[in-house]
């Protein structure tokens, strides 16, 4: 596998899980967060998608 589909499979993967986060599917979301971490480790994208988890979970509470 080369260089340019694996940045294209990271980014297809991240793709989704934004916008299973905009679709408010959180619970896939996070399974696809921790599978994503699992295959890549904790890059940048990944730790601000957790973050906007975060952010809608406490804002769910309110």
């Amino acid at each position: 596998m080369d260089s340019k589909s694996v940045n294209q499979d990271v980014q297809e993967r991240l793709d989704r899980i934004f916008l299973l986060i905009d679709d408010n599917e959180m619970q896939e979301a996070r399974k696809q967060i921790e599978a994503f971490k699992a295959a890549y480790g904790p890059v940048p994208e990944i730790v601000r998608s957790e973050t906007l988890l975060s952010l809608y979970a406490a804002g769910s509470e309110l």
